[in-house]
């Protein structure tokens, strides 16, 4: 069972398998005691940082309604461009 880092230990709580006393303590009947399940989770940190290129971008091409218009034709007229690869 994969429900993430948050959601697979409470899972398993609800589902009765974790640290008894806890278990116990919200009416939950213990299948099988793991004292581990749920302990040390820790949140990852993150950092958003925004900056300018100095120099020309494909959101700069697909911020417009020109640009995408552009790059559509070059697409289907060449079928070269920023849609031509494969990511797209």
């Amino acid at each position: 069972m994969c429900a993430g880092a948050v959601d697979t230990p409470k899972l398993l709580q609800l589902s009765g398998i974790g640290p008894k006393e806890l278990l116990a303590r919200h009416g939950i009947p213990l299948v099988h005691a793991l004292p581990a399940v749920g302990r040390n989770l820790q949140d990852h940190l993150c950092a958003s940082y925004y900056y300018c290129a100095n120099m020309p971008t494909l959101n700069g091409d697909f911020g417009s309604l020109l640009g995408k218009l552009k790059l559509g034709l070059q697409y289907l007229l060449t079928r070269k461009g920023p849609l031509a690869m494969s990511v797209v």
